[in-house]
């Protein structure tokens, strides 16, 4: 008979005597000389809770054998509604039951004093009962003001952290016990921690949580005091919150002066080819003069194995770095060679990773991302030995990066699962910033004093070098979208303006109808555009641009301010595509690849004084060495460029 006492027809029981009225009194109906057709014990039932969170308590119920052999069912009425609808019941026999009743998690602070009604029903509807009234189980509820919502070990927060670094702190959350909490939020009103809280790790009412200030700048001690909100769910605000919360923790911070990397000087004092076009705005100029007529061979080099491709390469503290693509039999490599001969004087095999990209060199040190969802990481090593010095986790998809961009001891990367920029700290390895752009591969940021640039094709976008915080966004609605593949940079000026090429996505792509574009960031917005088939990324320097254009198959020179054509240079031989490489500018000459040669071009003359038929991806050190890297046969030929 107690299969009665099943969830859903009690429900729906509870639903339809709800509609009842007239249903007082206190329980019986049976004579004296026989025993009750249902008895409850306890019959009197008392709860003390919190407020909000949920409590219970039992109740045992006997059917007699008179209600098992003439009631349909039994049905319950919860007539101080202080309880939940739902309740759990288990049968022992069929006379027997054991009914739990949860309390309301909204209730009031205050006493509640209720009843739940058990009617003996004769029919399945309960249109009659055994009973003229029903059986009585009172209960009272005493709702106690909320204690915090969870005991915060450690009770306070202390950290030391370098200026500019984010300091990342974890916690333990004991939650009270009938609190059902799903969501963490912080709010700080100094500012010094950032919102959101995450969840590392749950065991029950336990939880260890992660909070993470913001970068802190000014050196000194910065105390005061951030409230924990504890919700419902994973969407946490302030009315969102359960009840105790939130659970003030106070802090200490401790912010010492920030330690960088420290430059390496060359022997020469000219600057390295760190990164894609040489520096940090990319603008691929060597302030040098050369003699065409001193120029030398020296070594070539080529990779071991059957390679997938050769990156281009950086130089500095006398090595030429390049990456070797995995190839049949062969893993990604990061190969460090001797600029004086060539030499292999490291070497670092990364396994089995879906991408090694292009290597940067800066302050001693090499800087390499690899890509492909868990394969994500930024790795540094020393320039000198080969040893690792850091491998920092972050996030992408399948996309591959140009070479990182280095400034003022940070390192800035393509990335992010869905599109992004990252900042890194040079000499430790921790994340700094992310920030969200659209999603593209082949492409790096251009870094100056102030902001981080990045060109990712629909849009300009600008950003705080020390926040990531957007600082200006200029669409381009007329871009020529041909994929993901960038393969660009922008280029600074000096003056607050960039140039940029919107996308050549492929060197085999001849005929991609582009634009070259200027933007102006006290402007916020575009100072000239020109149209054409842009084959390189622009070089810059004394107010000059040089690009080469497909759509006349020329080497063009560009006034920075206007964008008008100065002059132009072709080679002789109509069959030569222009170029499959990129430029770079020193004080006479720039140095260009066509499919068949690479050139110098005097800028007085606009005439080669030199060229050798190796071709393929150009740098140039601080020795004066002019590396030419052949990607797809895996080689690298050097050429010593004398005063």
């Amino acid at each position: 008979m107690f299969e009665a006492f099943r969830s859903a027809r009690l429900i729906s029981l509870v639903v339809v005597l709800l509609t009842l009225s007239g249903c007082g009194g206190g329980g019986g109906g049976g004579g004296t000389s026989k025993p009750p057709l249902l008895s409850l014990s306890p019959g009197d039932a008392s709860i003390t809770i919190s407020q909000g969170a949920r409590g219970s308590f039992s109740v045992t119920a006997t059917l007699s054998q008179e209600a098992i052999d003439t009631i349909d069912h039994v049905g319950l009425q919860d007539g101080g509604r202080f309880l939940e609808s739902n309740f759990d019941v288990a049968s022992s026999s069929k006379s027997l039951a054991y009914i739990t009743f949860r309390t309301r998690r909204d209730l009031p602070v205050g006493q509640h004093s209720g009843r739940v009604n058990f009617h003996l029903c004769m029919d399945a509807d309960c249109r009659s009962t055994a009973t003229t009234t029903p059986f009585v189980l009172t209960y009272q509820i005493t709702v106690t003001p909320p204690p915090p919502a969870a005991v915060i070990t450690p009770s306070a927060i202390q950290g030391s952290v370098e200026s500019g670094d984010i300091l990342v702190v974890s916690l333990a959350a004991q939650v009270v016990a009938g609190l059902e909490v799903g969501g963490f939020a912080v709010v700080d009103q100094q500012r010094r921690f950032q919102p959101a809280v995450q969840i590392v790790s749950r065991d029950e009412q336990r939880f260890t949580i992660s909070l993470s200030a913001l970068p802190l700048d000014a050196p000194g001690t910065h105390s005061g005091t951030v409230d924990l909100m504890l919700c419902y769910s994973s969407y946490c605000d302030t009315y969102a919150q359960v009840p105790g919360s939130p659970v003030s923790i106070p802090y200490t911070l401790t912010v010492t002066p920030e330690t960088l990397m420290q430059p390496v000087p060359s022997v020469s004092g000219l600057p390295e080819w760190e990164t894609f076009q040489g520096n940090p705005d990319h603008t691929g100029y060597v302030p040098t003069t050369l003699n065409a007529a001193t120029f030398t061979t020296g070594w070539s080099w080529s990779a071991p194995g059957d390679i997938a491709r050769l990156s281009p390469a950086t130089t500095g503290s006398g090595k030429v770095v390049v990456t070797a693509g995995a190839g049949n039999g062969t893993t990604p490599t990061l190969y460090a060679l001797n600029e004086s001969n060539g030499t292999v004087a490291w070497s670092h095999d990364f396994g089995n990773r879906h991408a090694l990209n292009h290597p940067a060199v800066s302050a001693g040190r090499v800087f390499v991302t690899t890509t492909g969802h868990n394969d994500t990481f930024m790795w540094s090593f020393d320039i000198g030995t080969g040893a690792r010095l850091f491998q920092t986790p972050f996030s992408s998809q399948s996309e591959s990066h140009l070479a990182p961009t280095i400034k003022n001891g940070y390192v800035y990367t393509n990335g992010g699962y869905y599109g992004g920029m990252y900042s890194f700290k040079g000499l430790t390895g921790t994340q700094r910033w992310h920030a969200p752009l659209r999603q593209y591969h082949f492409w790096t940021p251009a870094v100056d004093d102030d902001y981080a640039y990045a060109h990712t094709g629909f849009e300009f976008v600008v950003l705080n070098r020390r926040t990531g915080e957007r600082a200006l966004t200029v669409p381009n609605s007329q871009i020529n979208s041909r994929g993901y593949a960038l393969n660009i940079a922008p280029v600074l000026l000096g003056n607050g303006s960039a140039i940029v090429v919107d996308g050549i996505y492929s060197f085999s792509d001849l005929e991609h109808n582009n634009h070259l574009i200027r933007y102006s960031v006290a402007d916020a917005g575009e100072t000239w555009r020109v149209a054409g088939q842009f084959r390189s990324n622009p070089v810059v320097a004394d107010g000059t641009i040089y690009v080469s254009n497909n759509a006349a198959r020329q080497l063009e020179a560009r006034d920075e301010a206007s964008g008008a054509l100065l002059w132009a240079w072709s080679p002789s031989d109509a069959s030569e595509s222009l170029p499959i490489g990129n430029l770079v500018l020193t004080d006479n000459m720039i140095f260009l690849s066509s499919s068949a040669a690479t050139y110098a071009i005097d800028l007085s003359s606009h005439q080669p004084v030199w060229s050798t038929p190796r071709t393929g991806h150009l740098a140039l050190s601080s020795n004066r060495i002019l590396y030419v890297v052949d990607g797809a046969m895996g080689r690298i030929d050097a050429y010593r460029l004398a005063p």
